[in-house]
């Protein structure tokens, strides 16, 4: 049995092993009018551009687990054979984590009629289950309102954009191959073989990019893959009309440019978020130096079900106070806790800058009868705003926006590592974050957007601990990046990483004390 028949993309990876950086100094492989570079850290082709406009920013072929976690991969027998307007590389692919292990044979070759076909042969050697396995292909953001046609796996064909405006769900099903017309002039297919294909948005994730990959969400995952289990694809890609493009040998891979604010356009209140598994004071030095920075709030989650993440927030709530720092209160609710949540909450109403309503389970603010309890709220405390939407990505909130006229604001977290965690990629997703405000302020009914929690790792429930990269110069590049795209995009407030996790960075802590908001 062919795993690959079962086998789909779906929830978010929760943390992956970190790639080595790439490379991107080195030369490009060249395919006629096309430059592209190969990665040997995970065996990915990136940056595909002809007459000097990037058509892909990737494919990939990663082996995700049963927790979506993708596999490390080392390569073997690495073979690169580079022509002067064609190319050839081979090699052996090694994915293992634990007792997880998965070989496959990558071949790729580009020709000088501008051509590109790629070959996955896979074999698993072992048992195991797997959400993913296979290619993925990136294409830039830029691409977005541009002419697409879908031909299906049937034979029919669809005609239509890349969407404009962040799609909740997939802009593309049941797709055999896509023919873009990326620029005047510049019109590719691509043909995939060995599975059904489609695409996601995954602006959604922060990534500057779309995606297509194998196997529709729609089938059921982990798929059981046994020993000696086989998976077969390609991908062929062609340049039409490539006579006519000219070879531009690019200095460097292109790069999403980055999102500058107006000149005194005022930037968003800014706060640290107190993590639900530190129950230990600051010390006297630390207070110090979190006093230094001039934040705006101290974000503090409140979990009544949790006695331990309770006690943290104490914690947090005592050192808000030291600081004399407003707390940013993260209220996790469902319809079972709401009554002695509220009554948490006006006991400790007088510290509090503003509400986050972060739902648990079913989601709760579609229920008829929370738009109504949050008026009442409202009314009750009218200094204190209540924001909805909760911490999770913003394909949450894109998916299920809240009742915004109950509401003050909207709010969504997130993270640069949603999918990939090479540098390159990480650096790539400020741009995003105008366009994924712009978009949350449109479903909050244009109310303010409140951001967080940022985190450097991938997202999920704040903790201690961090991204190590988030005290380097990567860490404190991406901060800088970050806080100039949500002023772009007028963010009202951002919630950034720990306490801890900043004062261990001495980086970041300049970014912070100059990014006090100027109204």
């Amino acid at each position: 049995m062919n795993p690959s028949a079962s086998i789909h993309a779906g929830p978010k990876n929760p943390r992956s092993p970190l790639p080595p950086t790439a490379r991107p100094d080195l030369p490009p492989l060249r395919a006629g009018p096309l430059a592209l570079w190969f990665q040997p850290e995970d065996a990915r082709l990136r940056h595909i551009c002809a007459g000097g406009v990037e058509l892909i920013r990737g494919i990939t072929a990663p082996v995700r687990d049963a927790r979506w976690r993708t596999l490390p991969i080392r390569l073997e027998n690495l073979h690169v054979e580079r022509g002067t307007d064609h190319f050839r590389v081979s090699f052996d692919a090694l994915c293992h984590a634990g007792d997880v292990a998965y070989r496959w044979r990558g071949d790729y070759e580009g020709s000088a009629a501008g051509e590109l076909r790629l070959r996955f042969s896979g074999e698993s050697l072992g048992e195991f289950r797997a959400c993913r396995i296979g290619f993925c292909v990136l294409h830039p953001a830029e691409v977005a309102g541009r002419p697409l046609i879908v031909e299906h796996t049937d034979g029919r064909r669809t005609h239509g954009q890349f969407p404009t405006r962040i799609s909740p769900h997939q802009p593309a099903q049941d797709i055999r191959a896509l023919t873009v017309d990326h620029a005047p002039g510049l019109v590719w297919v691509a043909r995939l073989e060995g599975d059904t294909f489609e695409m996601e948005d995954q602006r959604n994730w922060l990534d500057a990019s779309f995606k297509t990959y194998c196997t529709p969400l729609s089938r059921p995952h982990p798929v059981l893959v046994r020993p000696g289990d086989c998976v077969e694809q390609s991908v062929h890609l062609s340049l039409l009309h490539a006579e006519t493009v000219p070879w531009i040998e690019p200095a460097a891979p292109p790069h999403p440019p980055a999102p500058r604010p107006a000149a005194g356009a005022p930037r968003p209140a800014l706060g640290l978020a107190w993590p639900s598994d530190d129950t230990a004071p600051l010390s006297p030095t630390e207070r110090a130096a979190l006093r230094a920075l001039g934040l705006d709030h101290l974000r503090v989650d409140i979990r009544l079900d949790d006695a331990d993440a309770m006690r943290a927030a104490q914690v947090g709530l005592a050192e808000a106070a030291e600081a004399g720092l407003p707390v940013e209160l993260a209220l996790h609710l469902d319809e079972a806790n709401a009554s002695e949540a509220e009554a948490w909450a006006r006991a400790h109403v007088g510290v509090i800058a503003r509400w986050i309503i972060v739902e648990r389970g079913r989601p709760a603010l579609t229920d008829p009868r929370w738009p109504a309890a949050l008026r009442a709220w409202r009314a009750d405390h009218p200094p204190v705003p209540v924001i909805g939407g909760g911490d999770r990505e913003f394909t949450a909130l894109n998916r299920n926006p809240p009742p915004a006229s109950a509401l003050d604001g909207v709010s969504f977290g997130c993270t640069p590592q949603s999918h990939a965690h090479d540098e390159r990629s990480i650096l790539e997703t400020p741009a995003m974050l105008p366009l994924v405000v712009a978009q949350a302020r449109e479903l909050g009914g244009g109310r303010p957007v409140h951001v967080g929690v940022i985190t450097l790792h991938p997202a999920g429930r704040v903790a201690a601990g961090e991204d190590p990269r988030l005290a380097t110069a990567l860490g404190a590049e991406w901060t800088r990046a970050a806080i100039e795209a949500l002023t772009a995009g007028g963010a009202a407030s951002a919630t950034f990483y720990t306490v801890r996790g900043v004062l261990a960075a001495p980086a970041l802590q300049p970014l912070f004390r100059a990014s006090r908001p100027s109204a």
